[in-house]
Formats: structure tokens, sequence, C-alpha cells
């Protein structure tokens, strides 16, 4: 008897053990039930704001795909009345340069008609004044080489060349500075032997540059001229002379 009832308070024990996992495991399941519960309305949650923030995308993405196209539109209509506006002023500049074009091509054409008109005089006033200098150089011909026109010809004499003769008893810059202090303007040759040149030192020894050009090389030390312009008169020309005849008379 005893033993049957330590037999049935053991099955009872065991019975409470049984009730007593029993109950954990549905407070678990309760707890992992609620658990699933709150994590599936999270997910739906972030699901419907993936949705909101995806419907909020594309609904900018439209509105900036339209503010582009607007944008565009502008920027066309812009763009087409800037070319209009620059085709415009194009033209007009040149209208207004073709304009100012032939008023001045009229100038000058009028220019050259008044300055063809007195071509004849100023050539002849060049030739007068060559042949008047001719004749204050001509008595010192002794010291200088005077031009001479070519047979045939009929120059224009810009100016009256001369080059000291090799031996006479002056330099060229003995003369030139003599007429510049009696303001007589005069200038040298302008090339002669331009091997000379700093620019073209690189081509040539000097040496070997004056013994094989000695007419060009003479041109570059002792040639020089005094002006022919028209605009040189008579009276000018009388006070080279007597000018010149002073220099020739204190040197010899």
């Amino acid at each position: 008897m005893i033993q049957k009832i330590k037999d049935l308070m053991a099955m009872k024990e065991q019975v409470d053990v049984i009730k007593n996992n029993l109950n954990y495991a549905t407070s678990s399941v309760s707890e992992l039930k609620n658990e699933i519960g709150a994590l599936k309305q999270q997910i739906n949650d972030n699901i419907n704001e993936l949705d909101n923030k995806n419907n909020e995308f594309f609904k900018n993405f439209d509105e900036n795909v339209t503010l582009i196209k607007n944008i565009r539109h502008d920027f066309e209509k812009e763009l087409f009345q800037f070319k209009l506006l620059k085709s415009q002023l194009q033209k007009k500049l040149i209208e207004k340069f073709e304009e100012e074009l032939d008023k001045e091509l009229k100038i000058q054409i009028d220019t050259l008609k008044k300055d063809s008109d007195k071509l004849p005089e100023i050539h002849k006033r060049r030739k007068e004044n060559y042949e008047n200098l001719f004749k204050v150089f001509e008595k010192h011909e002794e010291y200088l080489h005077l031009p001479r026109a070519t047979p045939s010809s009929d120059p224009s004499w810009f100016s009256f060349p001369m080059t000291i003769k090799d031996g006479a008893p002056f330099k060229r810059k003995d003369i030139t500075a003599f007429l510049e202090d009696n303001k007589i303007q005069t200038r040298t040759y302008f090339a002669g032997n331009i091997l000379l040149q700093p620019a073209y030192s690189h081509l040539n020894d000097v040496k070997d540059t004056i013994e094989k050009y000695p007419v060009a090389t003479k041109a570059t030390k002792d040639t020089f001229f005094v002006g022919a312009s028209p605009v040189i008169d008579k009276t000018q020309i009388e006070y080279i002379g007597s000018v010149v005849d002073r220099f020739f008379n204190n040197e010899m």
C-alpha cells in the first residue's frame, strides 16, 4: 500500500514536471509568436516605407524629367534667339564695315586722283633737285662718285647718293657730321654688304666677306646721300652748296 502511494506521488511529480515543461513551452511559443508578429509588423512597415520612398523617388524623377525638358526647351529657344541675334548683328556689322570701307576707298581714290595729278610736278621737282645737287657736288667730283642715270632711264630721284673715292683726304663720317652740324640731314646707304650685318654674321667670316665683295663693302663704308624731296626748294639747295663748299675749302 505504501509502495503504491510512493508510486502515485512519483507519478504526480512527473506529471507536475511535464505540466511545468508544457507551461514553459507554451510560454515560449507565445513569446516566439509575439516576436514573429513584431518582426512581421516591422517587415511590413519597412516594405511600406520602401514603397513610399519608391513612389516619392519616381514622383521626383518625373518632376525632374519634366523640369529638364522645360529647361531644354527654354535653352533651345534662347539658343535660337541668340543665333538670330548673332546673325542680325553680323549682318549689321558687315553692312557697317562695307559702308565705312566704301567711304575709306572713296577717300583713298580721291586722294590717289589728287596725288596722281601731282605726280608729274613731283617728278619734275625731283629731277630739278637732282640736277641742282649734281651741280653742287660736281665741283668736288675728284673725291666723290656721283650718281648718273643709266641710258634710256628717267628716274624720279628719291635722293642724291654719293660714294667717297679711295684716297680722299676725309672719311664719310667727316662730311656727314659737317652737314648734320649745319642742319642738312644725311643718310648712310641702307644695305651695301649685308653680310656684315649682325643678323648674317654666322654665314661667313668677316674678313672673307670684305675680300670677296669689295664693291658692296665700299658702299657700306663710304656711300651716303642727301634728300631730293620735291619740298626742297632752290634756296635750300643753294644753302647746301655753300655748306658743301665750306667743307671742301676747309678740308682741302
